[in-house]
């Protein structure tokens, strides 16, 4: 697995990458870890087998940015325009840096079969997941991180906007476009997620730790290399008044939430692109858990997750090498197998008797996965009836049978 985390030359952002190095178990940050001989057949099965669960970091920095680790082995330098950023934030930086990183990623023969992007305040332990991840590698259509949410995109403005769990408040927004003659006579709620340009809505994996299959990051670069979107957000958006989606009103350039003056959010941006590519294609998308660092719950301020994030400052990294044991353990084997559900099994459903979504517009042809558990005392306890329960999967994942259609 390859993984590159974008960073900037400033004192706080070197401590994150060097916790980063030490935290992140397993992670080699001059080269791809591997076992030191293969010359047996035992030892070929041993490095065929830890090549798919090998690491290599890399920090993606600007040229300009370049910092006092600018010669270390695990980071990677790109020129970048010098109009990248906004005034009182980094604008298009790290949308930017992230396109470098993947297009070097798509051209280069090593690049290894998982690919992920990861936010600087993002602590994980790269083997595990990679381990957890096996069963998917070699999937060509696979999206995976945190599968939660759902965006739709306004690609004028190039924001997400009509955030919601499921599709449902879109659907609900198109009956009640149904039953006026304009849209105006409708909440400004719903209005957002009407605009003709927008995009979507589909679900999307965020960007604290976003990844994908070697062949989707290839198709990805071609979806965002086609179309000058780049030359647009550098260009012609920073320079003219946008209509913004949330706040129903157009914005100048000097308005400080006019969409230029902002983060471009890249990752709702990538799966926007994909889901005009394949929303009638097959896709994975697999769920990794989120862990949040929470002040107000002090000395549990994370709980065990796949990934952790906001770990903002020096303190939030010290709780967590602190607590490395118990947030970041090594894989216990059997693990129960991974589950996974076409999407439709897991958006059409009834609760209290109400359709949740009805999920036409797209995603027929999507799964949706879920990781098992992460070790704990529940899941060891538990293990051997989920392994039994699923004796007849030959994949190494369960298939869930479809949810009755709340449609039929």
């Amino acid at each position: 697995m390859l993984v590159g985390v974008p960073s900037h030359r400033h004192a706080i952002a070197l401590q994150r990458r060097e916790a980063i190095r030490e935290l992140c178990a397993g992670v080699g940050t001059s080269g791809v870890i591997g076992p030191s001989s293969a010359d047996t057949k035992a030892g070929a099965a041993a490095s065929s087998s830890a090549a798919s669960t090998a690491i290599t970091l890399r920090f993606v920095m600007a040229q300009d940015q370049a910092d006092v680790d600018r010669n270390r082995s695990d980071v990677w330098l790109f020129d970048l325009p010098a109009a990248r950023r906004a005034k009182k934030t980094y604008g298009l930086e790290k949308y930017l840096l992230s396109n470098r990183f993947l297009r070097t990623a798509a051209a280069r023969k090593d690049t290894p079969l998982l690919v992920v992007l990861a936010d600087d305040d993002t602590l994980f332990n790269a083997t595990l997941i990679a381990a957890r991840m096996a069963p998917f590698a070699r999937l060509p259509s696979l999206v995976f991180g945190n599968v939660e949410e759902w965006f739709m995109w306004d690609p004028v403005a190039m924001i997400s906007t009509c955030f919601a769990y499921s599709s449902r408040r879109w659907e609900l927004a198109q009956e009640s476009a149904r039953n006026v003659s304009t849209i105006a006579m409708l909440s400004r709620s719903k209005q957002e997620c009407l605009r003709p340009q927008a995009v979507g809505p589909f679900p999307y994996a965020k960007g604290h730790f976003l990844g994908y299959s070697r062949p989707m990051v290839q198709r990805l670069v071609t979806l965002f290399d086609c179309c000058g979107d780049e030359a647009y957000a550098l260009g012609p958006r920073a320079r003219r008044a946008i209509m913004h989606p949330y706040y129903n009103k157009e914005l100048k350039t000097s308005h400080p939430n006019h969409p230029a003056n902002k983060v471009l959010t890249e990752d709702v941006y990538y799966m926007h692109l994909l889901y005009r590519a394949m929303r009638n294609e097959s896709l994975t998308l697999v769920h990794l858990t989120l862990s949040e660092y929470v002040v107000a719950r002090g000395s549990e301020a994370l709980y065990r997750a796949d990934v952790y994030h906001r770990l903002k400052r020096p303190e939030r990294w010290e709780y967590a090498r602190q607590r490395r044991a118990q947030l970041l353990q090594p894989l216990e084997s059997p693990q129960p197998r991974p589950r996974c559900a076409t999407m439709a099994s897991k958006y059409r459903i009834r609760r209290g008797g109400h359709l949740v979504a009805r999920l036409e517009h797209c995603c027929q042809n999507w799964r949706w996965c879920d990781l098992s558990p992460l070790p704990s005392k529940h899941a060891r306890r538990n293990s051997a009836a989920s392994d039994a329960s699923s004796a007849s999967d030959i994949s190494g994942i369960d298939w869930l049978p479809p949810a009755e259609d709340p449609a039929a």
